[in-house]
């Protein structure tokens, strides 16, 4: 077994659910009355004394210093009055067994819908944060997804995991099935990083499931791991798909989005002739993640698969819908 497999099969192994009631009463002094499972490694924990925590337990190779730099941020967006989860305790990082634990306050709600209104509030929630200095936090690479230690950091960490995972199971796929997985391999390998464009303070991941509306009508993004800072246009590129229909650009959805977050944030020309590219880093990371899975069950892809075909898809427009929407 490669070490990449090793670790591929650690994110998918449930961790900590058996033993985090009693880590909470040892470390916290806590009494915890159940434990729920929200995603992999991600707990709701229901207390005796008080409202629920949420406990994030991440696989040992995700190092203690980098999950210390998740609650440091956090804590940083909490003196900024940003709508970010909060950390629950003054010492919310802690040790079970080998695992980091952090710990975070449980925000009430539920993910938010499509609203013109919703998507105008994360379009502002995304331009402050992008447009907020960072005195007095330390300075960490971000924008990359968080799953597998090693390949966490800028944008490019994302294309390189998937490059990683393609050459993980090169042997295993049927020769008949191997132009569509040769095709995803030279797309990686091309692929724009966007790593030498404008950077700011960024969530790797701003998309409506982190994302909870609470009952004031307001919106607090959440689950901050791999946060950092980053090319903004590819945090923004993972909103901009929320505009995005099987018919193309809903102009209004869109226009809407630039509104709201060019209001604090006013992208280069650059930023918006790339905005292609950095859509695409994120797609490309789910195919090989996907091509990985199937593959490591039996089941190879057949290369017909949506998670491809949306990697063929292009908008020779593209450019100008974008240069109309945030070039004013």
């Amino acid at each position: 077994m490669s070490e990449l497999s090793r670790l591929m099969r650690l994110v998918y192994t449930a961790r900590g659910v058996d033993t985090l009631s009693a880590h909470m009463k040892d470390v916290h002094g806590v009494a915890v009355s159940n434990v729920t499972p929200l995603d992999m490694g991600v707990y709701r924990l229901d207390r005796d004394d008080g409202p629920p925590w949420v406990a994030r337990v991440f696989i040992p190779e995700r190092t203690l210093q980098r999950v210390e730099g998740d609650a440091e941020l956090l804590d940083f967006l909490a003196v900024r009055d940003f709508p970010s989860e909060r950390t629950a305790v003054h010492n919310p990082v802690s040790m079970l067994d080998d695992q980091p634990v952090l710990l975070t306050e449980f925000v009430e709600g539920k993910v938010p819908g499509k609203s013109k209104r919703t998507i105008g509030l994360i379009g502002d929630l995304l331009g402050r944060l992008h447009a907020m200095t960072t005195d007095g936090l330390s300075d960490r690479p971000g924008g990359s997804l968080h799953h597998v230690p090693g390949f966490e950091g800028l944008p490019g960490q994302d294309l390189q995991l998937a490059a990683a995972l393609l050459a993980d199971i090169g042997e295993r796929i049927p020769p008949r099935r191997k132009a569509a997985f040769d095709q995803l391999r030279e797309a990686i390998a091309g692929a724009d990083d966007c790593g030498d464009l404008p950077q700011s303070l960024v969530h790797p991941d701003p998309v409506l499931k982190n994302m909870i509306a609470n009952r004031d009508n307001s919106i607090t993004l959440v689950d901050w791991a791999g946060a950092g800072r980053g090319p903004r246009v590819v945090s923004l590129a993972q909103l901009l798909g929320v505009a995005l229909t099987t018919s193309g650009w809903d102009q209004s959805k869109l226009s809407t989005i630039a509104d709201a977050y060019g209001a604090h944030v006013k992208l280069t020309s650059e930023e918006i002739d790339r905005i292609g590219a950095a859509m695409r880093i994120r797609p490309m990371w789910l195919a090989a993640w996907n091509y990985w899975t199937k593959t490591m069950t039996g089941k190879p892809p057949k290369g017909d698969e949506w998670w491809l075909r949306r990697l063929s898809w292009t908008d020779p427009s593209l450019i100008d819908v974008m240069q109309s929407a945030f070039g004013a």
